[in-house]
């Protein structure tokens, strides 16, 4: 069993209704963290999308006005609570089997 975690604007993270971040929002918080950057290891629909953590590949991805991680590491958890912060946003986990 694995959980997810998301940083959203909706009040319900798997709503259909509710404000979105914007990819360029998204983007502008990558370029401006030292310790993210874009993962290059992607296809062209990801390029842009999809962030490394302290060089963890793939850590972040944003995706249809969202950010989510698979299985975040405590570290990851608390760079993603001040991600939420920073965007205005708040975070929900969904766990999956």
């Amino acid at each position: 069993m694995g959980y997810d975690l998301h940083i959203t604007r909706k009040g319900n993270w798997s709503g259909e209704v509710g404000r979105t971040i914007s990819l360029s929002e998204w983007q502008q918080s990558v370029e401006y963290d030292p310790e993210l950057s874009f993962y290059s290891e992607v296809g062209d629909e990801d390029r842009g999308k999809v962030a490394s953590y302290r060089d963890e590949d793939g850590a972040l991805g944003w995706d249809n006005g969202e950010v989510r991680a698979k299985n975040p590491e405590r570290s990851l958890i608390a760079k993603m609570v001040a991600i939420a912060g920073i965007l205005g946003a708040g975070w929900h986990s969904a766990f999956r089997r």
